[in-house]
């Protein structure tokens, strides 16, 4: 698949230096060292380049309103489908990336790992940032953002399936970030360069949240990173990025006073109808 490329690189440097010019040429001549690492790194930007506009929230929203869905409901499935759809992508496109290279992808720590560490990876790191998660989730700033979604009732049904959709998209964003690119570094770079190529990368994933959010991803990076190259598994990143994401879901609504998260939308009655200076209800009897 680099052939085509590298034939016609190699071309344009012959005919230059045939011609006694465009020898800088030369720079560019194809060198198939760690052409894995690059086929690789670009993959994982078209994944993310996907994401980002082919399944944004607002887009998917766009669309369903076309479908007799109410403006609510509507938001409330396209976070769901883009959570899905993402962590779809980023888990087959990872997967599929190995084998073009022919790696092996159980080499990318799926499953195996030290259990002590594998637990010791999730709870200690999630006690440390369990109160900078309370103290952001009072923010207005914060409450503007999560829960993504917006709806003002959330039933234990819904808020279930929020979970489980940030399951699904978490295991392939991490697999992405934290095994196909940090292991991929690692052979190539060693430890240490890995780590931080992985960090700058997953800041710049996050560019275009709160720069609160953003500035945290150089801390939450390395943790993240460093967790799975302990316990040799990528799962505790997995479960310590759920839980991350869950808490600071559910502690964002519930302080925010205008969402109701695991409670069920109060049925009307007649008292109401007639609080809120409608006949309405009385008309329908």
């Amino acid at each position: 698949m680099y052939e085509m490329p590298a034939r016609l690189l190699m071309g344009m440097y012959r005919l230059g230096s045939q011609g006694g010019a465009l020898t800088d040429l030369s720079v560019l001549r194809w060198n198939p060292y760690n052409q894995a690492l690059m086929f690789i790194t670009m993959a994982a930007a078209i994944m993310l380049t996907i994401h980002r506009y082919g399944l944004d929230v607002g887009r998917i929203q766009q669309r369903l309103l076309g479908s007799s869905n109410s403006a609510e409901g509507a938001q409330t499935r396209a976070v769901i489908i883009s959570r899905i759809g993402g962590g779809v992508l980023f888990f087959t496109g990872s997967i599929g990336s190995i084998l073009v290279v022919g790696r092996d992808p159980w080499s990318y720590r799926i499953l195996s790992g030290d259990p002590m560490w594998m637990v010791l990876g999730v709870v200690v790191p999630l006690l440390v940032v369990l109160p900078f998660l309370y103290a952001a989730a009072q923010q207005p700033s914060m409450q503007a953002r999560y829960p993504e979604i917006r709806a003002r009732w959330v039933p234990s049904s819904l808020a279930l399936t929020s979970a489980a959709a940030w399951l699904v998209y978490l295991v392939g964003y991490e697999f992405m970030f934290r095994s196909l690119l940090l292991f991929t570094y690692r052979a190539a770079w060693g430890t240490w360069p890995a780590i931080f190529v992985t960090t700058a990368l997953y800041v710049l994933a996050h560019f275009q949240k709160d720069g609160a959010e953003t500035a945290g991803c150089f801390f939450m990076g390395f943790v993240f990173a460093a967790i799975v190259l302990v316990s040799n598994s990528i799962v505790p990143a997995i479960l310590l990025h759920f839980a991350i994401a869950v808490v600071s879901e559910n502690l964002s609504a519930r302080a925010n006073p205008n969402m109701h998260w695991w409670k069920t939308r109060p049925r009307r009655t007649s008292s109401d109808f007639r609080k809120i200076g409608t006949d309405t209800f009385d008309k329908v009897q």
